[in-house]
C-alpha cells in the first residue's frame, strides 16, 4: 500500500469512525436533552394565568435588600413560615420574565429584581421547623427557577441554588417509604437532570418507577438495609388500593396518595418515547390504583369524600374539592389498559351526560367502606386495633378531628353538603358517630387514638355491601355495635348494645351539613315544615331535608337544628395565616338521636333515603320492604325481600334466619351478604368476611328448601385479611 493511500485511509477513518461512535452514543444524550426540555417547559408553565399587574406591584414593593415588607421572615415555626410566599413571588416573576407573549418578557428591571430576591433568600437560607418546607417546598421552587432562568443566573448564584435544591435527596429524613419518598426522589432527579448527570438520573428513575409497587416484606428488607430507622411495614400503596403515608394505618389516599400518583405520572409522561420510559407493569398498576383506589374515594369519581379526608379539612378551600382530568388523560396517553374506564372518569369530570358507575367496596387495609349509586355516594370510616382513629394533627391542623374516625357516615348527593363547613361544625356531632356530649373537645394531642377492638370491617361483592364496627371509644366512656347495610335506593343504620355510665347525654348523629331549604318532619303531635331553631322531638317517624329522607322505624327521640351558626377557622387550625381570618356564619342542619345518660343497652335504627322529597319520604316510611331481622349485640341483620338481598353481622357464632325455609349458620363471627331469588327463596350468591381477622377458616351451613350445604373456607390472611370471599 502506497504512503499516499495510507494517509487517505487514515484521514477517512479519523473522520468517519468518530461520526459512527458519536451517533451511537448521542442517543441517550438526545433523550436526556428531550426530557430536560420537557421539564423546562413544565417549570415555565403556570398552573393558572399569570397576574402581570401583581408581578408589577411586587417589583415596586421589593425592598432594596430583596425582601418584601409584608412577609414575616422572622417566624420560622411550623405553624408559621410565611417565608415560603417569597419563593412563590419569585417564581411568578421568573415566569413573567420568560413566558412567550408576556408583556414583561425580557425586561431588564424585572430580571434585576427577581435575581435580587433570589439572592436575599440564598443569603439568609431560611429554614423552617417543619422539615417539609426544607426538603420539599423550598427545593421545588429552587428547581423551577433553575429550569426557568437557565443560563441567566451566574455561576456563584447557581451553585447556592443547587445546594439548596439538593436538600431534597434520598438521605433526607423525609425520604422514607410514604407519599414523600417519591416526591423527594422526583425533586432530586430533576436537579440531577438539570445538571445533565445521566448516571444519577438513571439510578433515580429506577427508584421512582419501583415506588409504584407494594411495600412487600422483601422490598422492605432491602430498603431497611439502606436506612433501618425509616422502613417499617404498612406504608405506601396497599393491596386494597388505599394509600398509607405512615405506619398508623390511616387512609391518606386523597392526600399523600394523590401526590404519590402525581409524582409518578409526571415522570411517566415526560419519559414517554425515550429510552428511559417506564415499563407497562408500572403504568398499568397506576391505572388500577387510580381507578380502584383514588377514584373510589371520590363521589362519582369527581369530588373528594369529606369522610376520608384528614387534617386538610381544616384548610379553607379544601372542602368540596374536585379532581381534574390531568392524570386520567395522561394515563390514556400512556396505555390502552382500561381505557374505557378512564374515559368514563374524564367524561364525568368534564360534565358530559354520563351515568356514574354503581359499586360497593370495602378498603379492608384502611377500615373504610364506600357505596355509590348514580344519584348518591355514601361512606363509612372506622378504626380498629389495627389502625388509629384519625391522622395526628401535625402542625396544629385538624385539631378538633377526634371523633371523625368513629364510624363517620357521610352522604354526598349534590356535592355541596359539607364544603368548608368546618368553622361552624359541631365536632361532637359527626354524621354517623355515637358520642358523649361532654362540652369542650379533648386536647389537640388526643386527636389520634389507637383502636380498641378487632371486629371492624365490611363485606361486599363489588356491587352491594355492608360495614360493621364494634366500637369502644378511646376518649369517652361509651361503646356500641354499629352496622350499615346498603341497598339500591337506601341504606339502613343499626346500633345495639350502646352503653355509657355517666351523667352526660349520648347522641348518634344522623347527619350534620349545610342547611339547604326546608326541614319537614313527622313526629308525635307535629307534621310539617319546621321554623328555624333547635328543638328535641318525641316519636319522630321521618325527617326530610335537601332531597334526603331519614326514616325511623318505630319512632325515635330526635334533636333537630336548622339555623345560622357562627364559628371561625382558628377553632380547627392554628396555622398563623388561619388565625388571622375573621368569624364565619353558616346555615347548618343537624339531625341526631338522643339516647339519654347512664344506660347499658341502648339501640337505634334508621334508614337514609337519598333522592326523596317529603312526600316520597312519608310514603317510604309507610311501606318500604326493608326488614330489620335482628338488632342485638350478637346479631345485626337486615333484608330487602323484594330485592332478594340480605346482610348479617354475627359478632359470635350463630344463625341467620331469612325465612322458615332459608337459614345460614356459622360456627365463628362473620359478616354475610346473601342474594336469593325473591320468588323461590333459593340462594344465588353468598359472600363472607371475617372483620376480626382472628379466624383461620369459616364453617358455614346453608339450609334451604329442606336441604343443607356446608362450606369450609380458608380465609385470607396478612395484608388480605378482612377481604371478602365469594362462597356461592
Amino acid at each position: 500500500m502506497s504512503q499516499s493511500l495510507l494517509r487517505i485511509l487514515t484521514v477517512f477513518c479519523a473522520l468517519v469512525f468518530p461520526f459512527f461512535t458519536n451517533s451511537a452514543s448521542s442517543l441517550p444524550d438526545r433523550d436526556l436533552e428531550l426530557v430536560r426540555s420537557r421539564f423546562a417547559t413544565a417549570a415555565l408553565d403556570p398552573s393558572g394565568p399569570i397576574d402581570y399587574e401583581r408581578v408589577a406591584q411586587r417589583m415596586a414593593d421589593l425592598s432594596p435588600d430583596g425582601s418584601w415588607p409584608d412577609i414575616n421572615y422572622v417566624d420560622t415555626r411550623n405553624v408559621a413560615f410565611q417565608n415560603h410566599e417569597h419563593l412563590r413571588h419569585v417564581v411568578e416573576m421568573a415566569r413573567a420574565y420568560k413566558m412567550k407573549g408576556s408583556p414583561l418578557k425580557g425586561r431588564k428591571e424585572l430580571k434585576r429584581k427577581l435575581l435580587l430576591a433570589i439572592d436575599y433568600w440564598t443569603a439568609n437560607d431560611f429554614i423552617c421547623a417543619n422539615w417539609w418546607y426544607n426538603q420539599i417546598d423550598t427545593p421545588d421552587h429552587m428547581i423551577k427557577l433553575l429550569y426557568i432562568m437557565d443560563g441567566e443566573l451566574g455561576g456563584e448564584r447557581t451553585a447556592k441554588m443547587v445546594e439548596i435544591a439538593l436538600r431534597a435527596n434520598m438521605q433526607a429524613c423525609g425520604a422514607r417509604p410514604s407519599g414523600d419518598r417519591i416526591k423527594i426522589a422526583s425533586l432530586y432527579t430533576k436537579t440531577r437532570l438539570w445538571q445533565r448527570d445521566e448516571n444519577e438520573v438513571r439510578r433515580m428513575l429506577d427508584i421512582i418507577c419501583t415506588e409504584m409497587d407494594y411495600y412487600t416484606e422483601e422490598k422492605l428488607a432491602q430498603l431497611s438495609r439502606e436506612n433501618p430507622a425509616y422502613f417499617t411495614p404498612g406504608k405506601g400503596l396497599r393491596p386494597d388500593f388505599s394509600f398509607h403515608h405512615r405506619d398508623d394505618g390511616i387512609d391518606n389516599t386523597l392526600g399523600y396518595g394523590i401526590s404519590f400518583a402525581s409524582s409518578f405520572m409526571e415522570w411517566a409522561v415526560n419519559l414517554q418515547g425515550t429510552r428511559y420510559a417506564f415499563g407497562s407493569e408500572y403504568t398499568d398498576l397506576m391505572v388500577d390504583y387510580y381507578l380502584d383506589g383514588i377514584c373510589k374515594h371520590m363521589a362519582f369519581g369527581v369530588q373528594y369524600d369529606p369522610g376520608i379526608m384528614n387534617r386538610e379539612i381544616s384548610r379553607p378551600g379544601s372542602g368540596g374539592k374536585v379532581s381534574d382530568c390531568s392524570i386520567p388523560k395522561a394515563l390514556i396517553g400512556l396505555t390502552d389498559y382500561r381505557r374505557d374506564d378512564l374515559q368514563a372518569i374524564i367524561d364525568l369530570r368534564e360534565g358530559r351526560d354520563v351515568v356514574p358507575a354503581s359499586y360497593a367496596k370495602m378498603f379492608y387495609n384502611s377500615e373504610y367502606f364506600v357505596f355509590q349509586r348514580p344519584g348518591w355516594f355514601a361512606s363509612v370510616r372506622m378504626h380498629s386495633s389495627r389502625n388509629a382513629s384519625m391522622e395526628y394533627p401535625h402542625n396544629s391542623e385538624g385539631i378538633t378531628n377526634h371523633y371523625r374516625g368513629d364510624g363517620a357516615n357521610h352522604l354526598t348527593v349534590t356535592g355541596g353538603e359539607y364544603a368548608d363547613i368546618y368553622p361552624t361544625f359541631d365536632f361532637r356531632k359527626v354524621p354517623g358517630v355515637t358520642t358523649v356530649q361532654a362540652g369542650a373537645m379533648p386536647p389537640e394531642d388526643a386527636v389520634q387514638q389507637r383502636g380498641l377492638t378487632d371486629f371492624v370491617g365490611g363485606v361486599d361483592d363489588g356491587l352491594y355491601g355492608a360495614a360493621a364496627f364494634d366500637f369502644i371509644s378511646a376518649l369517652d366512656v361509651v361503646s356500641a355495635r354499629k352496622a350499615w347495610f346498603f341497598f339500591d335506593g337506601c341504606y339502613v343504620c343499626l346500633g345495639a348494645g350502646i352503653a355509657h355510665f355517666g351523667p352526660q347525654d349520648v347522641t348518634t348523629t344522623v347527619n350534620q351539613c349545610f342547611l339547604d331549604g326546608d326541614v319537614a318532619v313527622s313526629s308525635k303531635g307535629f307534621c310539617g315544615v319546621l321554623p328555624q331553631g333547635e328543638r328535641m322531638l318525641e316519636n319522630v317517624s321521618w325527617v326530610n331535608h335537601a332531597g334526603v329522607g331519614y326514616v325511623f322505624p318505630g319512632g325515635a327521640k330526635a334533636g333537630i337544628l336548622n339555623k345560622p351558626v357562627e364559628g371561625s377557622w382558628k377553632q380547627v387550625n392554628l396555622q398563623s395565616h388561619i388565625r388571622e381570618k375573621g368569624p364565619v356564619v353558616n346555615d347548618i342542619f343537624c339531625l341526631y338521636l338522643d339516647h339519654g345518660e347512664d344506660f347499658g343497652d341502648g339501640r337505634y335504627a334508621y334508614i337514609v333515603v337519598p333522592g326523596a322529597d317529603a312526600e316520597q319520604t312519608a310514603d317510604f316510611a309507610s311501606h318500604n320492604g326493608i326488614l330489620v331481622l335482628s338488632n342485638t349485640r350478637i346479631l345485626q341483620a337486615v333484608m330487602d325481600a323484594g330485592a332478594g338481598i340480605a346482610y348479617a353481622v354475627m359478632y359470635a357464632g350463630g344463625e341467620l334466619r331469612l325465612s322458615d325455609s332459608l337459614s345460614i349458620a356459622s360456627e365463628t363471627p362473620v359478616m354475610l351478604l346473601v342474594r336469593f331469588d325473591a320468588s323461590t327463596g333459593a340462594v344465588t350468591e353468598l359472600v363472607a368476611s371475617d372483620p376480626s381477622r382472628n379466624c383461620s377458616a369459616l364453617h358455614l351451613t346453608v339450609r334451604s328448601a329442606g336441604s343443607s350445604r356446608c362450606f369450609d373456607v380458608v380465609l385470607p390472611k396478612g395484608e388480605l385479611g378482612g377481604s371478602s370471599v365469594q362462597l356461592w
